[in-house]
Parts: structure tokens; C-alpha cells; sequence
């Protein structure tokens, strides 16, 4: 499997999970709230159950059998929270735990490698979304601990974490008493997570300014507007108009709260239905072209291409000899 050649845009966590399903693997919901990736290459195997605790707000627990070491490239276009715990599956203990805090810094760019050891490890990771953080806690703080390397925890948290990890692997519960559970777990660590980063991290005490709920609110129906037109060739201008806000306005608030740009986030909407039409419904490249507002497939082609590493074609034939 040739994943690393390419660099591609990551909007979500699990668009890393889904980029690799395009090219071999499988995805199913199961009864107990988890989507489950399947995934069995030459160069590596992975068993993935994720849930979605609520918007924004994710677990999942990955078992990787690495046969070759692989380096993945990517660009992370998301704002949040990252915990993550890595276990050797042979040693029995540890490699890693930590958490990074991501706020983009649109004076730094550069390209994400993800590298994968030869082994077998266990990995638990929590997503916290900046839309999720700020419902719950003042995010200001926050904003300028930006593109930040994995924190890792050590001595007393270590041991803390160690502890906590294990009673989420160690869970025996079913169904929505599953759910509750992992929920609850999950904010737990992420209380000890903004602990630690608010008494260790000196760069957090400066504040970012913060937007009233008339802009907020403006900028959530912008949002909708966009996942409901965005096959309609909408305008910023169009959108503008709409939430009665400046397109200047707009385009700036807009990425700062969702963490994206209005385009971005219109190219993220058609390439996820893209996605569906093709992958899901076997339609033909010129089709859905149409329907996910291109003009011109070649366009469409190209965009596809640089978004998920394979043409919406060879992705169409991958598709289509896995049905039959």
C-alpha cells in the first residue's frame, strides 16, 4: 500500500481512519454504538471501534499489527483536544501517553507525519473538538497554544492515566451503559488534561478575544447555510447576506470558530457526499460530479485526488469489485 506518497488534509480525527478505507478495508456500525474500520494490508493490519460521544466529542479503540514501518503525510485543518495512550501489545506496558493542544497558527504552515513502528500496539484516543471545549469551558486561554508537540505524562500522571486507561480497556459494559461510561471517562481525563496544561504550560495566559452571541449565532447559521448549498455553488457573498455580516467579517470569525475556512468547509462537504455517492451508492464520476456542485469534472477530478490520495475513478473500480 503506497499511503505515504501523498499528502492529504485531515479535517477530523477520523478522516485519517477513512483515508486508509478508501484504499483497503471496510467500515460497519455495530449494535453497541461502535463504527468499527477493518483494515488488512501487506504492510499493516488495524481493528478500529470508534464512538462518537457527542458532536465534537469521540473515543476510539485502535489494535495495530504494523508489519513495516510507514510514514504518513497529512495536513490537520482541526482545532482541540488530543489524548492519546499507545500500549505494546507484546511488551505489555506503555510507550506513550500524552495530549497535544491544536489551535491553528496561520503563520506556520507545514505537513504532519504520522509514523507507524513496526509491532503491535493498542492506542486509545480521545478528540475533543474546539466546537465541543467551548460549550463547556473559556476556550480563550486556549487559542494560543497553538501546533503544540505531544505533552508526556510522567511520574504521579503516568500512573494516574495508567490507571483510568485500563479500567476503559477493561470495560465489560454493553449498549448505552457502554456509552455512559466511556462518556464519563473520558471527561475525567480531559479534567486532568486542562489541569496540567493550565499549571504547566506558561503560554497559556494569554487571552484571545472573544465574540459576542450575536456573531456566534450568525456564524452557526452560516454554517448551516453551507451544509445545506453547498452543492448550489453558494457565494461567501450569498452567505454574508444572509447572516447580515460583512464577507470580511465573516471569512475572518468563520475560520476562528470553526477552525476552517468558508471554502474549505464547502470543498469538506462535497467531497464527503463525493464520497457517499461513489464509495456507498456506485455512482459514476461525471454524476456526482454534477451533484456536488462542479461544472467541470476535471476540476472535480483534481480536487477529489488531492483531498483523499485516489481518483474518484479508481476509487469507483476499488468500490465496485468489493460489492461483487
Amino acid at each position: 500500500m503506497n499511503i505515504h506518497s501523498n499528502t492529504y488534509t485531515v479535517f477530523y480525527p477520523s478522516d485519517f481512519y477513512e483515508h486508509l478505507l478508501l484504499l483497503s478495508g471496510q467500515q460497519i456500525k455495530l449494535d453497541d454504538g461502535f463504527i468499527l474500520y477493518n483494515c488488512e494490508d501487506t504492510d499493516f493490519e488495524f481493528v478500529i471501534k470508534r464512538m462518537i460521544l457527542s458532536a465534537g466529542f469521540e473515543i476510539s479503540i485502535s489494535e495495530y499489527s504494523i508489519n513495516n514501518n510507514i510514514d504518513i503525510n497529512y495536513n490537520i485543518e482541526y482545532e482541540g483536544i488530543e489524548i492519546l495512550a499507545t500500549y505494546d501489545d507484546i511488551k505489555k506496558e506503555p510507550v506513550s501517553i500524552g495530549y497535544r493542544i491544536r489551535f491553528k497558527d496561520e503563520s506556520k504552515k507545514g505537513t504532519d507525519i504520522m509514523s507507524l513502528q513496526k509491532g503491535k500496539y493498542t492506542c486509545i484516543n480521545i478528540y475533543i473538538d474546539k466546537s465541543y471545549l467551548k460549550e463547556y469551558i473559556d476556550i480563550r486561554y486556549f487559542i494560543h497554544a497553538r501546533n503544540k508537540k505531544w505533552n508526556e505524562l510522567k511520574g504521579d500522571s503516568l500512573s494516574y492515566f495508567i490507571l483510568v486507561l485500563n479500567q476503559v480497556i477493561g470495560c465489560s459494559y454493553k449498549g448505552d451503559a457502554l456509552r455512559v461510561f466511556y462518556h464519563s471517562k473520558s471527561l475525567e481525563i480531559l479534567s486532568f488534561i486542562l489541569n496540567d496544561a493550565l499549571t504547566t504550560q506558561s503560554n497559556l495566559s494569554l487571552p484571545a478575544l472573544s465574540m459576542i452571541k450575536a456573531d456566534t449565532d450568525a456564524l452557526y447559521k452560516a454554517k448551516t447555510i453551507i451544509e445545506e448549498q453547498y452543492h448550489n455553488n453558494i457565494t461567501i457573498s450569498q452567505i454574508s447576506k444572509q447572516v447580515h455580516m460583512s464577507t470580511n467579517k465573516l471569512m475572518s470569525c468563520y475560520h476562528k470558530l470553526f477552525g476552517m475556512t468558508i471554502n474549505s468547509h464547502i470543498i469538506y462537504c462535497r467531497m464527503k457526499q463525493a464520497l457517499h455517492l461513489i464509495k456507498d451508492q456506485g455512482k459514476n464520476v461525471s454524476e456526482v460530479s454534477t451533484a456536488v456542485g462542479y461544472s467541470h469534472q476535471g476540476h472535480f477530478i483534481k480536487t477529489f485526488n488531492k483531498y483523499f490520495g485516489i481518483t474518484p475513478g479508481k476509487l469507483k473500480e476499488k468500490s465496485s469489485s468489493k460489492r461483487s
